[in-house]
């Protein structure tokens, strides 16, 4: 870990300030999550909602010219997991950031780096509510599936109400700016060209997360129309949730694991 790296630089503007605020606290939640006894549930959870996501959005990643950025966003943006070298990366290299970044960019990773954060601060909220719900076995066996009304159920009693709207904002505000980023033919070449030394320097994951980021808003001809109907789904499936609704995504496929679940038991 590299606390001492964003520890040792002494902010000099608001943005650089804001960003190293996020990632300490980033930083000392990732390392407080290591030992948390829920992360089965977090597991089963982010397994749930991947999938979910995919089924909700279906008739766009059928699109062709979505698939990429929809893939992106989805894995990415909405549920980043398994990226612990990418985010130690950030954090290694955090004051060299700081000295060649435009405060625009800063910003935007300082978005990004919020988006991970409170998205694993949700998922372990929701986890715990699941766990509260003794219904399912504990710990979850590989390859188990939340009921669909399960999972709302955790959902309304989590207390995440106002968090789930920042991530929609904050997922919707990352792909607009990072598609203003593709436009730059530098910032092509440049990534290009520093894909061998990023590797050789221990970056390599936090490069092909950038490099990937390029390659899905390329030529997709604006992501406007793309966020657009994602993040207005996403906001009328809350609302269904908090309104009551027991299976507003019908997910139907996995919420048949529920019988299984309890043969287990």
């Amino acid at each position: 870990m590299y606390k001492h790296k964003l520890e040792g630089v002494k902010a000099s503007t608001p943005s650089t300030a804001r960003l190293q605020h996020l990632l300490l606290e980033y930083h000392d939640f990732r390392l407080e999550k290591r030992c948390n006894p829920l992360l089965p549930w977090v597991a089963l959870l982010e397994q749930w909602q991947s999938e979910r996501l995919r089924h909700t959005h279906q008739a766009l990643y059928h699109q062709s010219h979505y698939r990429d950025a929809l893939d992106f966003l989805l894995r990415d943006l909405y549920t980043p997991t398994n990226f612990t070298r990418r985010d130690e990366d950030l954090d290694r290299i955090f004051p060299v950031l700081v000295r060649m970044l435009p405060e625009g960019t800063l910003d935007t990773v300082a978005r990004l780096v919020e988006l991970n954060l409170l998205t694993q601060q949700m998922d372990l909220a929701l986890a715990a509510q699941v766990a509260a719900l003794d219904i399912y076995p504990e710990p979850p066996p590989a390859g188990l599936a939340l009921a669909e009304a399960h999972y709302c159920d955790a959902y309304r009693r989590a207390g995440i109400n106002e968090s789930r709207l920042r991530q929609i904002e904050l997922a919707d505000q990352v792909a607009r700016e990072l598609e203003r980023y593709v436009r730059s033919r530098f910032l092509s070449v440049s990534l290009r060209m520093t894909r061998k030394p990023a590797k050789m320097a221990g970056l390599g994951q936090l490069h092909d997360f950038l490099e990937r980021g390029l390659r899905a808003f390329r030529g997709m001809g604006g992501v406007q129309s793309l966020m657009n109907e994602v993040t207005r789904v996403e906001r009328q499936l809350h609302e269904a949730i908090l309104a009551g609704a027991a299976m507003p995504f019908g997910f139907a496929p996995l919420s048949q694991n529920l019988a299984a679940a309890q043969e287990v038991r």
